[in-house]
Parts: C-alpha cells; sequence; structure tokens
C-alpha cells in the first residue's frame, strides 16, 4: 500500500489467474456477489451495467442484517486492462465516503496484477487511511479465496 501525491490510496495485489478470467469475475455480477466484500458479509449486486455511464449497486450485508450500500457510475471501462467509476461507500446514516476508483488489471501470463487507486473526494487521516487499506485488502483476501474455483 502506498499513498499517492492526491492523497489516494495505491493498493496492488497479485492474483494466481490470467488476467481475462480475473476481469470476468471482477465484472461478472453472478461472480461479484460470490466474492465481493470482507469475510462475515454477503454482497448483493443490485446493478452493474459495465459501460461508460452505467451504474453500479452493491450492497455488503453483516451477519446482524446491517447493510453497506456502495454505488458509482463508470467513467471509464476499457476490457480487459481498466475501470474508473465513482463510488459512494455508505458506512450509516450521515457517513458517506465519496471517491474516485481506479482498477487496473497487468497482465503477467498466469497472473495478474491488480493495481487499484482509492481517491477520496476529502483527504484521509491516518485513521480512515488505515481502515480502507485494511477494508480493501480484506475484500481482495476473499478474491483470492474465490478465484481458485475459477481455475479449476
Amino acid at each position: 500500500m502506498t499513498q499517492d501525491s492526491s492523497n489516494g490510496i495505491v493498493i496492488e495485489r497479485v492474483f494466481d489467474a490470467p488476467r481475462d478470467l480475473v476481469w470476468q469475475a471482477w465484472t461478472d455480477p453472478a461472480h461479484a456477489a460470490k466474492w465481493w466484500g470482507p469475510g462475515g458479509l454477503k454482497t448483493r449486486v443490485d446493478e452493474l451495467d459495465l459501460r461508460v455511464g452505467g451504474a453500479w449497486r452493491y450492497v455488503m450485508t453483516g451477519p446482524d442484517g446491517a447493510e453497506y450500500p456502495q454505488h458509482g457510475v463508470f467513467s471509464e471501462i476499457a476490457p480487459p486492462e481498466r475501470i474508473v467509476t465513482s463510488a459512494a461507500f455508505e458506512y450509516g446514516p450521515g457517513m458517506t465516503q465519496m471517491a474516485v476508483m481506479t482498477y487496473a488489471f497487468e497482465d503477467l501470463g498466469a497472473q495478474t496484477k491488480l493495481i487499484m487507486t482509492h481517491t477520496p473526494s476529502e483527504a484521509f487521516d491516518e485513521q480512515m487511511i488505515a481502515g480502507v487499506t485494511a477494508g480493501w485488502n480484506a475484500n481482495w483476501d476473499s478474491f483470492v479465496d474465490y478465484v481458485p474455483t475459477l481455475v479449476g
């Protein structure tokens, strides 16, 4: 994890699957619902219109039934290389974080490097950086667990 000059968070992860498969698992609602979110949360994909101007909406649900909606609009789609989207992460009443999310999928042959940049609309303090970084890494841990089910 690094922090870039725009006060964004950059997280890189290498997955043991070819880029086309990682792209499919990332962009297909049936797959996304099976891995999106940190462990212990379930995700409902209400919308995933993967085109420039298209919207997405995921709702993570905790064991206690609490819902954590996330949504945005895609501003750039370049299969299977890049996605840029706005994002609103709702943590509770009056607790919404706005950001621009950029995902770059780098082809490493049998592996894929995913580089995510989370650029918030407001500067992060150290506590927010730690929370966002932990959340995304837990999300990607779920993806790491899911990928072998696709590779077979």
